[in-house]
């Protein structure tokens, strides 16, 4: 019975937190750059004078932020390629952009998952208990001039009234909770006779 309700209690939660969904399938989408960018990312710089001062190294390169020339530190020589540059680390700005997003979209998941307030949660619970609703069915006997209404879920009777009702959420709820609380429907009265006539026929 729970397997058949996955797809609809999926597509129920999908259809009831679409900003949520939104951000867990942008979270799972940048995973793909965390995954795949290169981490030890390098780059050439071209250099245009080299000195040294004490025991430290200085080369002077262009700048890439703001015209003119910057100095660039090191405690021991680097090699100069054959093309006049050095080679350093470089920072992966989208691999770095990834993460930042990964994590704080992460963050509101998970907090959303634990929140009290339905605004803000996941209503895990709550959305299959409306599953199971969707899965009452009713069926009516005429006694008389009187009418009788059976709810039905899973085989078990779990509500029978006078008149008709169209939500059954409170019995559903306790269904949840509790089904071996309610009893085993048989069928309405006119229909366990009939079975009955059937077999003593048959």
């Amino acid at each position: 019975m729970i397997l058949k309700r996955i797809p609809k209690y999926l597509l129920k939660i999908i259809v009831k937190n679409p900003i949520k969904v939104t951000m867990l399938i942008a979270a799972l989408a940048l995973l793909y750059p965390i995954f795949h960018l290169n981490y030890d990312k390098k780059e050439d710089i071209k250099v245009i004078t080299h000195f040294k001062n004490d025991v430290s190294e200085f080369y002077v390169v262009p700048s890439t932020s703001e015209p003119g020339m910057k100095i660039i530190k090191s405690d021991k020589e680097l090699i100069v390629n054959n093309n006049g540059t050095i080679t350093l680390d470089s920072e992966n700005v989208p691999l770095i952009l990834s993460w930042i997003g990964f994590v704080v979209l992460l963050i509101i998941i998970v907090i959303s998952i634990f929140q009290d307030d339905d605004d803000y949660n996941w209503s895990f619970r709550d959305n299959f208990i409306e599953v199971l609703h969707d899965d009452v069915l009713c069926e009516m006997e005429q006694i008389g001039n009187d009418e009788m209404y059976y709810y039905i879920l899973d085989g078990r009777l779990i509500f029978k009234s006078k008149s008709h009702r169209s939500r059954v959420h409170d019995e559903v709820k306790k269904y949840f909770q509790s089904p071996k609380i309610f009893i085993e429907y048989e069928g309405t009265k006119q229909k366990r006779r009939s079975n009955k006539l059937d077999e003593i026929l048959g």
